[in-house]
């Protein structure tokens, strides 16, 4: 097997260059986050005072990670964690009015760069690309 010239390094290289156009428009745009802290914040927009566990595991990413990155959101005030009131062993994740203030100007930025990506392929192909990419990621999580 070629390891310079497979669907692995393509994909890899994939993810690097999706997450420099995200920080590059992010910074652009003044918004302070990073791809990594978007990625949270999407999960968040849509269930807003969910589990840090919880989160961890939609993000696919291991809990201290998440921590860290929640970390920063709550210091740079886009987030804040609050003990459960049934078990306060759990941290449940808000968003502050800064953090859902975000998520229009931030989405655009993803958008953008997701539309930059695409350019030129057909609706068809970004479907198949979908689909393909979805069956190795459920492969490879079995």
């Amino acid at each position: 097997m070629n390891f310079e010239k497979n669907i692995a390094r393509y994909s890899g290289e994939l993810f690097t260059a999706f997450g420099r156009q995200l920080e590059r428009a992010f910074r652009e745009q003044g918004l302070g986050i990073s791809p990594d802290q978007f990625r949270m914040l999407t999960h968040l927009w849509n269930a807003d005072g969910i589990a840090q566990q919880a989160l961890a595991a939609k993000v696919r990413r291991d809990r201290a990670s998440v921590a860290r990155i929640v970390d920063i959101l709550e210091r740079e005030g886009f987030a804040t964690r609050i003990p459960d009131a049934v078990d306060r062993r759990v941290n449940l994740v808000y968003l502050t009015k800064q953090g859902k203030a975000l998520q229009q100007q931030a989405s655009a930025c993803a958008a953008a760069v997701v539309q930059k990506a695409l350019a030129g392929f057909a609706a068809a192909e970004v479907e198949q690309a979908e689909s393909l990419m979805l069956r190795m990621i459920e492969n490879l999580g079995k």
